[in-house]
């Protein structure tokens, strides 16, 4: 993982692969030679009262490496600047992969609470964004 915090990213908005929800915006990571190493979609929820977390993945051979959760903190501090709401997962982390990953352990790692079908994260009032951007950029 020490490597992974030198290592330079980018995090930038990507277009949306489906052209029915222009609310959707989704956003990739890269490596710096422009290697996709995954990508997030998120939304406003229908009452504008929380954000939709609906996708976070990486491709297969950046799994395990910390890839994921750097992604997922850049998407979470990306809502949260455009404006600070609950963080809800469209997609709970109620499953457990063939090698043993549970995900909703690994959401619980990273700030998001409740049971394994409904998964929230509350924004935190008291960080600066722009340090955290920093951090993982």
């Amino acid at each position: 993982m020490e490597s992974l915090k030198k290592e330079k990213l980018e995090f930038r908005e990507i277009p949306a692969p489906y052209k029915d929800d222009s609310e959707e915006r989704v956003y990739g990571l890269f490596k710096e030679d422009g290697t996709k190493i995954g990508e997030s979609r998120f939304t406003s929820s229908r009452f504008k009262d929380a954000w939709y977390l609906r996708d976070i993945c990486t491709l297969p051979e950046f799994e395990r490496q910390g890839y994921g959760s750097k992604l997922l903190e850049l998407t979470c501090s990306k809502m949260w600047s455009i404006e600070k709401k609950d963080i809800v997962l469209s997609v709970p982390g109620n499953t457990i992969a063939e090698d043993g990953f549970d995900r909703y352990q690994w959401y619980k790692n990273h700030g998001f609470t409740g049971p394994r079908d409904f998964m929230t994260r509350k924004p935190c009032a008291f960080l600066n964004l722009n340090y955290l951007c920093d951090l993982f950029t």
